[in-house]
């Protein structure tokens, strides 16, 4: 849970969000973008499946107003969504064990 509630964290997820967020790509792109910046590897073909589905959720959330956009991005632009569901992608994998050292 530190992952989650630290602000190194969530300032590093802000930022990996944003970056993610400019690229002029599609969705499976991005998360092997994504993939290779936090685990070092490709992400299944499953994992990018989860990972689509997951941003498809927390962008419905984000247009209905259940999530605010701006504070969870940190962005102060117009259209905050994008940066906003990445950033939201960044500290799902943040919180992998895989990215977690546990000893």
């Amino acid at each position: 849970l530190s992952a989650l509630n630290d602000v190194v964290f969530t300032e590093a997820a802000q930022a990996l969000g944003a970056k993610l967020a400019a690229l002029a790509s599609d969705d499976a792109t991005r998360i092997r973008e994504l993939s290779h910046r936090v685990l070092a590897r490709e992400p299944s073909n499953d994992e990018t499946e989860m990972m689509q589905r997951f941003l498809a959720a927390q962008r419905a959330r984000l247009k209905s107003g259940e999530l605010e956009a701006t504070t969870i991005s940190g962005a102060k632009t117009v259209a905050p969504i994008e940066p906003a569901a990445w950033t939201l992608a960044a500290r799902v994998m943040f919180n992998l064990d895989e990215f977690v050292t546990k000893e």
